[in-house]
């Protein structure tokens, strides 16, 4: 039963391990910043983090986030069904600028079950 245990804390040891990225003091996965994003492009400054109303622009129902503070490797949206016009709205995220005009470092847009584009309030996270 000892070495059971003992076996488990070394299992268990190594997974916390990979989860912190080799335990090379890599911190991947960490948050750089968020915001809350009001349907109208609009940040709530106290759910936000290192994003402002300067970093998001709205262009044709797409948030377009510029000039951001961070670098980052990925990006992650979720409506917030409370001020959402379609419950059945969903998120996608693009790292770069696919819709947006000029340069945007990402955008995250809407989509209704009828695949129409509409600004919905969003939380995002941006993370490295």
């Amino acid at each position: 039963m000892a070495v059971s245990m003992a076996a488990m804390a070394v299992a268990i040891g190594g997974s916390a391990i990979a989860a912190q990225g080799g335990g090379g003091g890599s911190k991947t996965g960490e948050i750089v910043g968020y915001a809350f994003v009001n349907d109208n492009g609009n940040v709530t400054s106290n759910l936000s983090l290192n994003v402002g109303n300067g970093n998001v622009g709205v262009e044709d129902d797409i948030f377009c986030f510029r000039n951001l503070p961070f670098k980052f490797k990925g990006i992650q949206a979720v409506i917030d069904y409370r001020g959402s016009t379609s419950a059945t709205s969903t998120t996608q995220v693009v790292k770069g600028d696919n819709n947006c005009s000029g340069t945007a470092e990402a955008e995250v847009l809407t989509v209704t079950s009828a695949g129409s584009i509409e600004a919905e309030p969003v939380f995002v996270q941006f993370y490295k």
